[in-house]
């Protein structure tokens, strides 16, 4: 059966990247030799270590190769050099002492499409409207006074989580908690974002932000495919040469995921200032919604970094 012309183009082109890909590596193995470098697993041509996290677990495998090469390791996957940090006091160090040098990140696939063009917390390069978010992210989600503030919430969703378990045991039933503890993390997050839970699943009343309309379920289902797909393994990101390839089909689902999601959230910010009075508050309701605090930044913050904001937030319930 004779070969098509355009399958050996792709052939051929593939080929001449990977090829570039080596001689580059080779050349950066030069570099990197001479310099004084932490102990760490053998690095493979084009694939570097990547052999070594191949059999389990990579949280797994960093471990056992940490207890072997000790608490600061070097490695290579593709063409991405790494230093694997995995002590308290050398964490500190990094984080705190040296934090400006180390605050750059990799662009990878996920920040593209689940971190919405890098403009989340986790993805976003450091620079002003990172230590914006950063700022907001401590002041108005984790500080003391917040999280004070929302306790009466917190109490009421913890209080309908045992009424629920109660009601299933009374019915003789298995009781799975795996989906009601979800679901106590679900609506304790959505009061402190949206000021309001989830009304399927919870007893509050339904007029906590003025009556309006977001579409929670959907939200949820669009972060819970996201969070899937961040924590892929992407081939093309440690070896660029097969990127335009998207051999595993990852970038393809990413993209379809960011479009569910920004069309979610797209109509919620709609709704959402369409109910919103002159001063930022919500009609009727009590504390102020962090999507409030966001929205009151005006210029500095975009849609966009809104979005990314919310669904960074949103992996965390569910870890």
């Amino acid at each position: 059966m004779e070969l098509s012309s355009w399958y050996l183009v792709n052939l051929g082109v593939g080929m001449i990247f990977i090829y570039l890909t080596f001689v580059k590596q080779i050349w950066g193995n030069l570099i990197f030799k001479r310099s004084k470098l932490p102990p760490g697993p053998r690095n493979w041509p084009i694939f570097g270590a990547m052999f070594s996290l191949s059999s389990k677990m990579p949280h797994r495998a960093l471990e056992e190769l940490a207890r072997k090469f000790g608490p600061l390791m070097y490695m290579r996957l593709g063409s991405m050099h790494f230093m694997v940090v995995s002590n308290a006091d050398m964490a500190r160090e990094i984080l705190q002492v040296h934090d400006a040098e180390f605050a750059s990140r990799a662009l990878l696939t996920v920040g593209k499409y689940v971190g919405l063009d890098y403009t989340g917390i986790t993805f976003a390069s450091n620079g002003d409207t990172w230590r914006l978010l950063r700022k907001l992210c401590t002041t108005e989600l984790v500080s003391a006074s917040r999280l004070k503030e929302f306790s009466a919430g917190r109490h009421e969703e913890a209080a309908f989580m045992v009424k629920s378990i109660t009601e299933i045991r009374g019915r003789g039933e298995l009781v799975t908690l795996r989906p009601i503890v979800d679901r106590l993390a679900w609506n304790n997050m959505y009061l402190i974002l949206f000021g309001r839970r989830n009304e399927k699943t919870s007893s509050s009343r339904s007029d906590v932000v003025g009556g309006i309309d977001v579409d929670l379920e959907a939200l949820q289902i669009s972060l819970l495919e996201a969070v899937v797909l961040a924590g892929s393994f992407n081939i093309g990101d440690f070896i660029p040469a097969l990127a335009p390839f998207d051999l595993q089909g990852v970038e393809k689902k990413m993209k379809i995921a960011r479009a569910k999601y920004e069309d979610v959230f797209s109509r919620i910010l709609s709704k959402w200032r369409a109910g919103l009075r002159p001063n930022g508050f919500i009609k009727g309701s009590g504390a102020k919604p962090f999507l409030d605090v966001l929205l009151d930044q005006g210029g500095p913050i975009d849609d966009k970094e809104i979005m990314s904001a919310y669904m960074v937030r949103n992996h965390q319930p569910l870890v």
